[in-house]
């Protein structure tokens, strides 16, 4: 077997590491309606914003911190052990409705999704073709948003079926469980020359490096702005249209989504060039996706000016 890295973007391992990617960010979309479950529980709406918000509070806090520790010779045991917490925490949310307990399961679930997601993106490091780096993140991203178009419009049918919002997060419970039987399909990481799994975690002087270097700091100033603005729209939607005599918003949702993907489609008709220009964005972005998964300090050092 070649252990080098492919040179064709799509070959099975990429589709696979697709599906695994959707099933991942499918249990996102699926909280749509969360604010409105929320009304249904005996906590104070005080706390609503604090229970929706703990989940990426967590997320944002631990991730930079564990994500070096993550790499392709690891990464396979992390994402079963990852997927393992997603099914516990959306099981989680069936077996209370106070808010400690919510308070409990939201923190578990931000911590089982950062262990998930860092594992996937690691082990798809050793997929990602040397020329074309581009096009493989950018269908990812693409990838990611798929689940935001298909899983809110069918909520209202998949919570009269389940009986409430609990019920269909115990079936993407088991929606989660396809990552187990997927898994296998996707080839061990490349451990010969030309591979990178036998790659150092980054130091934490390289870690600092990272963080301090003012393209990556306005990267994630501009990634915080705008999911602060897609986190009022997606967990807020819902309950606004309502008093607005609109029943079920999702599909507000999917055509919002679809018009994003659309972009993306004709912004990625140029990405063929990024992958052979030196671009002072594409060095930013290159940056950030070293700094989120363990890398090798000899054959990806940190970007400099």
């Amino acid at each position: 077997m070649d252990n080098a890295k492919p040179d064709r973007l799509w070959t099975w391992p990429f589709v696979v590491l697709l599906a695994i990617t959707f099933l991942t960010y499918a249990n996102i979309s699926v909280f749509f309606e969360f604010y409105a479950y929320l009304e249904t529980c005996p906590i104070d709406p005080a706390w609503f914003g604090t229970i929706i918000g703990i989940f990426a509070a967590v997320s944002l806090v631990v991730r930079p911190l564990v994500s070096p520790f993550f790499q392709p010779g690891n990464a396979r045991s992390f994402l079963i052990l990852g997927a393992v917490m997603v099914i516990l925490a959306l099981a989680g949310y069936s077996t209370t409705q106070g808010l400690w307990g919510l308070m409990g399961v939201r923190i578990f679930h931000g911590l089982a999704f950062v262990v998930m997601g860092s594992a996937l993106t690691a082990l798809m490091m050793a997929h990602v073709p040397p020329k074309g780096s581009a096009r493989f993140f950018g269908i990812l991203s693409i990838v990611i948003l798929i689940p935001n178009t298909l899983v809110p419009p069918l909520l209202p049918v998949l919570t009269g079926l389940a009986k409430g919002l609990p019920g269909v997060l115990l079936g993407f419970a088991g929606f989660t469980a396809l990552v187990f039987f997927l898994l296998p399909l996707v080839p061990g990481e490349n451990a010969g020359k030309g591979g990178i799994a036998q790659t150092q975690a980054l130091t934490r002087a390289e870690i600092i490096q990272n963080l301090t270097d003012a393209r990556v700091l306005i990267l994630l100033s501009a990634m915080f702005c705008m999911y602060c603005g897609h986190a009022l729209v997606f967990f807020f939607l819902d309950g606004f249209s309502k008093t607005m005599g609109i029943a079920h918003a999702g599909l507000f949702l999917t055509l919002s989504t679809a018009g994003e993907i659309g972009v993306r489609l004709v912004g990625g008709m140029g990405e063929p060039a990024m992958n052979h220009t030196f671009h002072p964005g594409n060095m930013a972005f290159q940056q950030w996706a070293r700094f989120c998964r363990s890398g090798s300090r000899k054959a990806a050092p940190p970007v400099r000016p």
